[in-house]
């Protein structure tokens, strides 16, 4: 995007898609740098999820682990010596990070476009359960996204659940899956059910290029009764899953568990538009389009009021969370007039987007000799592949680039976590994967 070209969202998505907005320009690059320099990983996360094929992986894991704890060590030591005691934690700020993870244990997935600007009104509840329904298609993403197929009702393994009618995604969706407690089942069930009644708006885009408004009913809920591992079924039916999954309109990497642990369904939502423009820094929309895809068109009429009650908590939220270290982006936000008034509902909303502070500390101390040895020391650990085949592999890397292949890295992970079985040889498999796509940056044909 052109940096002098000032970019306000209206009422058309045509912008979103002709900017080419992708998992290349959004989050990605802020949670692998930090990952990197803090000696974690990232993708360790996701093969503690689903832990790898053999005997190298748990001990890889425990060997950083203890890595941590002995730095964590050392920098208590550090500290008493220089006879600072440790900041303490104030009890609002205990209770916000309760149930979070370090933004160096976090994981991240690809998110298309027409899910971040989808125009609906739910609770934070319901937030956390879409996003974990996107979390459990991230294979089919992959595959949209590396064109290895265009057409979902071709994938036979997203009809998982018990429902399973024509085409379209079926997922079983278990309780004990959304770390909530038992006490809290009913309220779970509630936002479940609900999701059958609730209208959303989901940017849409025709195979002739058209753009639409899709006003529809996410899915469908089927609820078993009699059950001792309470679960749901969701389905949706394929015109719908095309649109809540498609990348046509472009993609970008979001922090999942931001979502999972915070409680404000503005921060949440906000949390996602911001994530698709953490490189470019900033990101400028319409009141009114912003107030659309917020779904509070019709509430605080009074702009004072959107402050309060959506703007403000969102960005205290946020803020805090990534000062200690819990979130890898926050914001502010500027109101824009045109003309000569300045007072009242302002024109559009820019929003200004920074880096946790620990992500750009990492990031200012971490140079491209240390990327390209993390990077393989990720291909080793993870793919098995051999040490000198990693370090060639490593010499493509680039500063520029370092965010794309990083995301290839991670939309390779969670292909082959559904995948590998199928695949004969992973190592040749990651290498030809990695060669064609060096080849396509070098033609530049890659968005870094």
């Amino acid at each position: 995007m052109d940096d002098n070209n000032e970019l306000v969202f209206g009422d058309e998505f045509t912008e979103i898609a002709s900017r080419g907005v992708s998992a290349d320009n959004g989050a990605s690059a802020a949670g692998f740098a930090f990952t990197a320099a803090a000696g974690g990983s990232t993708l360790t996360a996701v093969a503690e999820e689903a832990p790898l094929d053999g005997d190298g992986a748990e001990e890889n894991f425990l060997t950083m682990e203890e890595a941590k704890t002995k730095k964590t060590k050392a920098k208590k030591q550090t500290a008493r010596a220089r006879g600072k005691a440790p900041k303490k934690l104030t009890k609002k700020q205990r209770e916000l990070i309760a149930n979070a993870l370090p933004v160096n244990e976090q994981t991240f997935i690809i998110t298309p476009l027409a899910f971040t600007y989808m125009s609906q009104d739910y609770s934070a509840m319901q937030n956390k359960v879409v996003t974990f329904m996107l979390e459990k298609l991230q294979d089919v993403l992959h595959n949209l996204i590396s064109r290895k197929i265009t057409d979902i009702t071709k994938l036979s393994h997203i009809q998982e659940g018990d429902i399973q009618n024509d085409h379209g995604v079926s997922l079983n969706l278990y309780f004990k899956d959304f770390a909530v407690n038992k006490n809290h089942y009913p309220e779970l069930r509630n936002a479940l059910t609900a999701l059958a009644t609730i209208p959303v708006q989901i940017p849409y885009k025709s195979s002739e290029g058209r753009k639409y408004k899709r006003v529809t009913n996410l899915c469908d809920v089927y609820i078993p009764e009699d059950v001792h591992n309470p679960y749901v079924n969701i389905h949706m039916d394929e015109d719908i899953a095309k649109a809540f999954i498609s990348v046509e309109l472009g993609y970008h990497l979001l922090g999942k568990d931001t979502v999972y642990n915070t409680r404000n369904k503005y921060t949440q939502r906000i949390f996602l538009l911001i994530s698709a423009w953490l490189d470019k820094g900033t990101v400028t929309f319409s009141t009114e389009y912003f107030r659309q895809i917020l779904n509070i068109d019709k509430k605080y009429k009074a702009f004072r009021h959107v402050i309060q009650r959506v703007l403000q908590p969102a960005h205290d939220e946020l803020k805090e969370l990534a000062q200690l270290g819990y979130c890898n982006c926050y914001f502010e936000y500027e109101k824009i007039y045109n003309g000569t008034r300045h007072t009242g509902e302002p024109d559009s909303i820019k929003f200004l987007i920074y880096k946790s502070p620990k992500l750009v500390q990492s990031e200012n101390s971490y140079d491209e000799t240390g990327q390209r040895d993390y990077f393989a020391d990720m291909l080793v650990s993870h793919f098995k592949l051999q040490r000198s085949k990693a370090q060639e592999l490593s010499k493509f890397l680039t500063k520029a680039n370092y965010t794309a292949t990083m995301g290839k890295l991670m939309s390779l992970e969670a292909y082959l976590k559904k995948q590998g079985a199928e695949i004969k040889d992973v190592p040749s498999y990651v290498v030809k994967s990695f060669e064609n796509f060096f080849r396509e940056d070098a033609r530049g044909n890659v968005q870094n």
